[in-house]
């Protein structure tokens, strides 16, 4: 696996092609994981899990507390492979709109959540 630019990106590569890449935005004791991305042909191989094993090594040698990432819901195959690796879904918030007609949204009163109003 190689750094690139910051350091902050790490892309797997596999007979001469990129397979997967990962960022890391760290932060004093924790990290999030941002983008994780692996090429469609390159899924089910297990360098996704490569990738998360590497970046878990890391963040135990840099004693990063946490590590998070968000995943799409509907993304049943990466959901499996952050639990298997010990990531646990600690929430989910799902946004929508209703559009009426090209570029005329109505604007909803958001809900309450961890003490705070989402709105306009």
């Amino acid at each position: 696996m190689r750094k690139y630019g910051s350091k902050s990106l790490r892309v797997l590569e596999h007979d001469g092609k990129v397979v997967g890449l990962i960022g890391l935005l760290p932060r004093r004791e924790s990290c999030e994981i941002e983008p994780f991305i692996v090429a469609p042909r390159s899924r089910g191989r297990g360098f996704g899990a490569e990738l998360l094993r590497a970046v878990l090594v890391e963040a135990h040698i840099r004693r990063w507390r946490t590590l998070s990432v968000g995943v799409a819901a509907r993304n049943s195959a990466a959901l499996r492979a952050f639990h298997s690796l010990g990531f646990r879904t600690i929430a989910s918030v799902e946004l929508s709109t209703t559009v009426l007609r090209p570029a005329i949204f109505v604007p909803q009163k958001g809900p309450r959540i961890a003490g705070r109003r989402f709105s306009q």
